[in-house]
């Protein structure tokens, strides 16, 4: 996929969550919906971080050999 067609997802999606929030009118509702949205961005931030770090690690063992 080429980078333009990255951006333009993630500005869609961003869109759609967006307005997923501002349909949500009951409060605890929108506060569930925002709670499930933030624990998925930091899960997939923590998988995305354990892959660079074990991508770093072999590149860094590889041009040590």
């Amino acid at each position: 996929m080429h980078m333009e067609q990255q951006t333009v997802l993630q500005a869609g999606r961003q869109t759609l969550i967006l307005q997923t929030i501002l349909e949500i009118l009951d409060f605890s509702e929108r506060y569930a919906y925002l709670v499930q949205l933030i624990t998925r961005e930091n899960e997939v931030r923590r998988i995305r971080d354990e892959l660079q770090a074990k991508v770093r690690g072999k590149v860094e063992k590889n041009q040590k050999d």
